[in-house]
């Protein structure tokens, strides 16, 4: 038995987070641009997620175990490696995409507080 779906998908989207994460620091140090960064961290996140998902999905379309289960696999987020260590995980999966699905949300809504807070220049009337 290998590690679920869930697991592998929530592991390269954590990676994918982290990778992308510098740029977002950067912006968040500086009060801004946000726009480029966060749409960065966002992209990475999934395409992450996306990308260690493939042995999983190649598994489902019927490839076989020795082509899924072999070293080169670790190339999708050690693939392998987790199966060997994780049986199972649907609840572990599921409670990291979560905490990962409110650390994006809070980390949106703290961008948005920040913005608010930032002097307006006062309109000039006629």
């Amino acid at each position: 038995m290998s590690a679920h779906l869930v697991i592998h998908l929530a592991a390269g989207m954590i990676l994918g987070a982290l990778i992308s994460s510098r740029a977002l620091f950067r912006a968040w140090k500086q009060r801004g641009p946000y726009a480029a960064a966060v749409r960065r961290w966002m992209f990475m996140t999934y395409a992450g997620g996306l990308f260690a998902a493939i042995p999983s999905l190649l598994r489902r379309l019927g490839t076989p175990d020795m082509i899924c289960d072999g070293w080169w696999m670790n190339i999708f987020v050690a693939y392998p490696a987790i199966n060997t260590v994780v049986h199972g995980g649907l609840l572990i999966g599921e409670g990291l995409l979560s905490m990962l699905l409110m650390a994006q949300y809070l980390v949106m809504m703290t961008i948005l507080w920040q913005l608010k807070q930032r002097p307006t220049v006062p309109s000039q009337s006629l």
